[in-house]
């Protein structure tokens, strides 16, 4: 009897997790990988597929971080729980050359951030070439802090989503 209802209790101790919990959205990692791109996936730009949905990646306490990885991969990771991914990043077409590019690599672009109530512009270095639409990645500010950005002209990118 004591034995039943120690096991009892150490059992209902034990820290339950529901399943579907434990498992990373591999989905919502997808919509996150296309807003950054802003580009669907199989689609020049963006991600060559949607990721593998037999990955059963353990669930990230806090939202993945998705960084450029070079000019044709993301690096998809969860620190808190170890994991990571490279996502490779469909070519552009050869049709948009350098001719039709906007923005240059070492070239100083403006960035703006556009909300309901502010608008603020700033200034970059393109850390990538990109035609109009196409997410680069730049340094802003004298700290040398990376970003990405969506190329909005000639000599423009905007962080606003």
């Amino acid at each position: 009897m004591v034995r039943s209802l120690f096991a009892a209790l150490l059992l209902n101790s034990l820290p339950t997790v529901a399943l579907a919990d434990s498992i990373e959205d591999l989905d919502r990692l997808d919509n996150r990988i296309e807003v950054l791109t802003g580009v669907s996936p199989g689609h020049p730009g963006g991600a060559i597929t949607p990721l593998d949905r037999r990955l059963k990646l353990a669930a990230c306490p806090q939202p993945a971080t998705i960084e450029w990885a070079g000019s044709d991969a993301l690096a998809v990771r969860c620190p808190a729980v170890g994991w990571r991914l490279r996502v490779g990043i469909a070519p552009v077409a050869a049709s948009q050359g350098k001719a039709m590019l906007s923005v240059h690599r070492g070239d100083t672009v403006e960035v703006s951030v556009v909300g309901d109530t502010f608008d603020v512009t700033a200034t970059g270095i393109a850390l990538d070439d990109g035609a109009e639409g196409s997410s680069i990645r730049l340094k802003i500010g004298a700290t040398g802090t990376q970003t990405s950005a969506i190329v909005t002209g000639p000599g423009m990118v905007s962080l606003s989503r």
